[in-house]
């Protein structure tokens, strides 16, 4: 009787053993699955935001070149973005005051050099951080600053060609 008893219990400690290491075994495969599925949705936001910005800049630059060519053209991103942002560097006018035009993005002020534009392009999210600056032909609005919101995840920008620059509305 106490031999069957030694062999219930050798079982038991058997059985436990097992539940043990596919709980590990499991845990393993969730940490993996959960990290996988975290870098996947990553790189689609940077993807997507690449092309975002390539989709921007061969309009802009296609356009531009387009003397009197009118276009009303939307970009969409996914929702983490609140406004794009454009500089005029087409005809920056450095008289009037940039502390006042950029009180609410002083990040933008601060990539200025010599009170100049180095980039016209800024991609701003909802935490008002910039996501992305960058620099993408002439271009030239009806001050020296404009922000358009992203509605329903899609940006809609009126893009005129002058010849030598676009104007965006």
């Amino acid at each position: 009787m106490q031999r069957v008893h030694e062999t219930m219990r050798a079982q038991i400690a058997g059985q436990v053993f097992i539940y043990i290491i596919t709980l590990v075994v499991v845990v393993v495969i969730l940490i993996f699955g959960y990290r996988s599925i975290t870098s996947f949705k990553e790189r689609t936001e940077d993807i997507s935001a690449l092309q975002f910005r390539q989709e921007l800049e061969s309009s802009i630059r296609t356009i531009s070149g387009q003397y009197g060519t009118l276009k009303v053209k939307q970009f969409p991103l996914d929702s983490s973005y609140q406004e794009l942002c454009f500089v005029n560097n087409y005809n920056f006018d450095m008289g009037v005051p940039q502390n006042t035009q950029f009180a609410d993005y002083p990040l933008i002020l601060d990539t200025f050099s010599n009170f100049r534009p180095t980039a016209n392009t800024f991609l701003i999210l909802k935490d008002q951080s910039i996501a992305g600056i960058y620099t993408l032909g002439n271009i030239s609005l009806a001050g020296n600053f404009q922000c358009f919101p992203f509605n329903r995840s899609v940006v809609t920008l009126r893009i005129e060609g002058k010849g030598d620059h676009a104007v965006i509305s």
